[in-house]
Parts: C-alpha cells; sequence; structure tokens
C-alpha cells in the first residue's frame, strides 16, 4: 500500500483573542495519526483529541502536527491573543450632564490600553439619577478623533444626573 496523502487536522473554532488564559484545543484527525502540540506528543482516541492549553499574555501560536503511520504530516498553525489586562478610562464626557427623559445622550470617552490594545467597539453603561437607572449602549472608535463614540435613548420618565459606570 502506497500512502502519499497527509491527514486532514480539523480543530473546533477558537476566538481570536480572549481574557481566559484556560482554553480546550478540541478537534479531530481524518484518519490514525500521532499528534504533537509544540513538538509535545498529545494522545488521540478514535482520531478525536481534545488538549488543555494554557496560554501567556499577548499573541500565542500554536503548532499541531499529525504524523500518519507512513510519515505522511499536516501541521496546523493556530494563533490566540490573551489580553487579561482591561483598558484604563482617561476622560468621559456626555452631551447632557442631567437627562430629562425621552432624549439621546451622545457619550465620548478616551481610554488606553497597556494590554494588547484597544477593541474597536465596546459596551458602555450610564447610571442615571438617584436610583442609578442602568442603560447600556455601544461605543465605536473614532480614528479621525482617537475617541469612542456612542449614544443612547434615555426612556421617558427617566431623570437624574447621568455619568458613565463601566
Amino acid at each position: 500500500i502506497v500512502d502519499l496523502t497527509p491527514p486532514e487536522i480539523t480543530v473546533k473554532e477558537l476566538p481570536a483573542s480572549t481574557r481566559e488564559p484556560n482554553i480546550n484545543l478540541t478537534g479531530s484527525v481524518s484518519e490514525p495519526a500521532a499528534l504533537t502540540l509544540d513538538a509535545n506528543a498529545i494522545p488521540a482516541q478514535n482520531n478525536r483529541f481534545t488538549i488543555p492549553i494554557t496560554l501567556k499574555e499577548g499573541e500565542n501560536v500554536l503548532n499541531l502536527t499529525a504524523t500518519d503511520p507512513a510519515g505522511n504530516a499536516t501541521t496546523k498553525t493556530l494563533r490566540m491573543l490573551l489580553d487579561t489586562t482591561p483598558p484604563e478610562i482617561t476622560q468621559t464626557a456626555c452631551s447632557a450632564p442631567e437627562a430629562k427623559g425621552g432624549e439621546i445622550i451622545a457619550c465620548e470617552v478616551t481610554a488606553q490600553d497597556r494590554g494588547i490594545g484597544l477593541a474597536k467597539t465596546g459596551s458602555f453603561g450610564l447610571a442615571i439619577g438617584s436610583a442609578g437607572q442602568a442603560i447600556q449602549g455601544v461605543l465605536t472608535f473614532n480614528q479621525a478623533k482617537g475617541i469612542f463614540e456612542g449614544s443612547v435613548f434615555v426612556p421617558p420618565k427617566v431623570a437624574g444626573t447621568v455619568s458613565i459606570k463601566e
């Protein structure tokens, strides 16, 4: 028997970035094969595998190799970012310091991140009034201004001092 076909590796999709340092790499190979992750042997049962991985801060490059009994090999390179450092909000401003209810309030946020860097979008929360009525919105990075911008609709009868909480 002549085997010139390398095994195929299928991996369950991983997020491009995470704040969780411990993940499981799960997948399968198309035929019986010896598996290695960055040159370390990993077990497979019925051509399936689950490998616990501890990520390091920053970019992680994982090289998963499957080698069949004929010596044909396939390597799949996976990249994943670990970012456990939250961004620091350095300045906030809203279009209205007080809400009367029924209006749209625009907010601007300046932030910095000592970790991987800032995302292009993110959620934010306002607290309005002494009861701290919570309203959620989405901020989008405005590259020309170098700030995050977003707006929220304040429901009728929700009134009071506006503050950004998260």
